[in-house]
């Protein structure tokens, strides 16, 4: 009521002003504003009071002056006469505040650009490029000459010696028919292919009649040239004709197998250029050509194997090595509608963007749901909800969501817009645990929330990255480990700190951790684990962003989590590492915010 007699005074005073120029002046005076015209300007509500705004985000409107709930900033009245008109979706902002929260946009349009995909992947041999060395003849090992996996043998080199009867024989054959070969060279001929067919060089033979000695014993050579894959026997063995004693393997070819995820499966074919990296030899690009693509889908990971020979020169490509590659696939029609990728914010199959108003006076944005097609690079296809020429916001996304969150708008989080969910609290409505926490982020803002508070959760956050790293890793038991250590920095947190809302969200938020890392650490089935991992991830995110760490934190998002609800995580790096599939599918998903210190 004081504003409003401030602002009639200040209205009576200009009037009196413009009454005695009138008088003073005559006709020549210029044609004034009534008073109703003039208040009409200054936005009131149906009680007469004051609307109040912020410059720099234009969608915040209380009936009450103070600072804005986004930014901290003193609110102004609202002089938009317009401002009635608009969608209750949508936000207008200066160019002064556009330039202030770094707000780019940029057109999306139709290209016929290929699909690049992300494959995760290993080094593996190449099967064509084993060759094994059994016993051809009943024996019994007497010396090895290659005593561990992992040694390289050159061919013609001496991996065995070793005694047998059969062998006895026929050497004895050997030395009856060479000495009648003039006259039975058949016969001779015979002998010598007895020992060929047991894998007995023809040099070896010629030294065997050479020595004239009728031994029982005899060498063993490597008719290939590689590694020792396997050893299988030891020296005093006995083996059968047809039993293993070594498996060696060329590595000069090497295959690469990748792991195409089903949605990705229809974008790629044989023969199509595949490039990737590994991670032990930073620097290094390595290419070649698709030449296999598995027929059958794994059930369980849902890929399908993808691979390449490559030449392995130097050998610097070790079996066991993970790789990452991109292979640039086919498009799912000959052209399609890209919008970039900073513009999206994942939510699950369903997306949104934030679509500039065209033919709008001001700078006015409105959230709009798309449903997205293939990742094309730094694009994503839209396969609805968008046109080619729309304006969307690439950059400054977040910013422009979270006014809108508050606001009681469209928003990421907020799929019920006017429903009251995410009201700040100003307009008279009994704040549940969802308003406080907006309030609550206006605290941080204003920097209410003491450090130590943030250093406390920063601890709680480090104990859940190792529960990330377990289930990443698949063990089930580290994660329980993990999760048991959460509870033991969560009662370390000290609730005093905060106090008034801050205090009372944290008490809420505490229960939730509490219970699901409780119930995590008591739980050894590795997918209810993950189930319970995906709720104190949603508790924990909130927490973070309501209150703040002293670390850099990025929230990540996995769209085939959750039965393909999708779940979302915080990771200490923008690399994917997946808690929700582990190395089955360990680059499965998206980095869709980058939460500051």
């Amino acid at each position: 009521m004081k504003k409003i007699k401030k602002y009639s005074i200040y209205i009576i005073i200009a009037l009196a002003g413009i009454a005695l120029g009138a008088i003073f002046f005559g006709g020549s005076a210029p044609t004034t504003q009534s008073i109703d015209e003039h208040i009409a300007e200054t936005h009131t509500d149906e009680e007469g009071n004051i609307i109040y705004t912020c410059s720099m985000h234009p969608s915040v409107r209380q009936n009450e002056p103070g600072n804005c709930p986004i930014c901290g900033m003193e609110l102004i009245p609202v002089d938009d006469s317009s401002s009635d008109n608009e969608d209750p979706n949508e936000l207008t902002m200066s160019l002064t505040a556009m330039k202030r929260a770094e707000i780019e946009t940029s057109e999306v349009h139709i290209s016929s650009a290929p699909i690049e995909v992300l494959l995760p992947g290993k080094v593996v041999i190449d099967e064509r490029k084993i060759a094994q060395i059994p016993a051809h003849f009943n024996l019994r090992v007497e010396q090895l000459f290659v005593n561990f996996t992992g040694e390289y043998i050159n061919k013609g080199d001496v991996v065995a010696r070793v005694y047998s009867p059969e062998l006895y024989t026929a050497k004895k054959e050997l030395f009856e028919a060479f000495e009648n070969k003039d006259n039975n060279p058949r016969l001779y001929q015979a002998a010598r292919n007895k020992l060929i067919n047991w894998k007995i060089p023809t040099d070896q033979i010629d030294d065997i009649l050479a020595q004239g000695s009728l031994d029982s014993n005899i060498d063993i050579r490597a008719h290939q040239s590689g590694y020792v894959l396997n050893r299988f026997v030891s020296a005093g063995d006995h083996l059968k004709s047809g039993e293993l004693m070594y498996e060696i393997i060329e590595l000069n070819s090497i295959w690469v197998q990748f792991e195409a995820y089903e949605s990705d499966i229809s974008s790629i074919s044989k023969g199509d250029e595949i490039t990737f990296t590994v991670a032990s030899l930073p620097g290094q690009t390595f290419k070649s050509k698709i030449d296999f693509i598995d027929p059958l889908l794994d059930n369980i990971t849902r890929t399908v194997r993808i691979r390449t020979n490559i030449q392995n020169k130097n050998l610097v490509l070790k079996p066991g090595m993970l790789v990452e590659g991109m292979v640039l696939g086919k498009m799912s029609s000959d052209k399609g509608l890209l919008v970039p990728r900073t513009a999206v914010m994942w939510t699950g199959p369903r997306s949104i963007v934030y679509v500039k108003i065209k033919d709008s006076e001001k700078n006015t944005f409105k959230a709009r749901e798309i449903t997205l097609g293939k990742r094309i690079g730094n694009y994503y296809e839209v396969l609805d909800g968008l046109e080619a020429g729309e304006t969307v916001v690439t950059n400054g996304t977040f910013k422009i969501d979270s006014a809108a969150q508050l606001a009681d708008k469209l928003s990421m989080m907020n799929r019920t817009p006017g429903s009251g969910a995410n009201k700040t609290g100003h307009e008279g409505h009994i704040m549940d645990d969802e308003m406080k926490a907006d309030v609550v982020s206006k605290s941080v803002l204003k920097g209410n929330v003491p450090k130590a508070f943030k250093k406390q959760l920063n601890e709680v956050v480090e104990a859940y990255l190792g529960l990330t790293k377990a289930l990443n890793k698949s063990d089930s038991e580290a994660a329980s480990q993990a999760a048991k250590q959460i509870n033991a920095k969560l009662s370390d947190v000290d609730m005093n700190l905060v106090e008034g809302d801050l205090h009372m969200v944290w008490m809420s938020q505490l229960e939730k951790l509490n219970n699901n890392a409780t119930k995590l650490s008591a739980e050894q089935n590795l997918e209810k684990q993950r189930g319970l991992f995906l709720s104190l991830s949603a508790a924990l995110i909130e927490s973070v962003e309501t209150f703040g760490i002293t670390n850099v934190t990025y929230q990540q998002f996995c769209p085939m989590a959750n039965g393909g609800k999708g779940g979302s995580w915080l990771s200490d790096s923008e690399k994917i590492t997946n808690p929700f599939f582990g190395v089955e599918m360990d680059t499965c998903g998206e980095t869709v915010k980058k939460i500051e210190s």
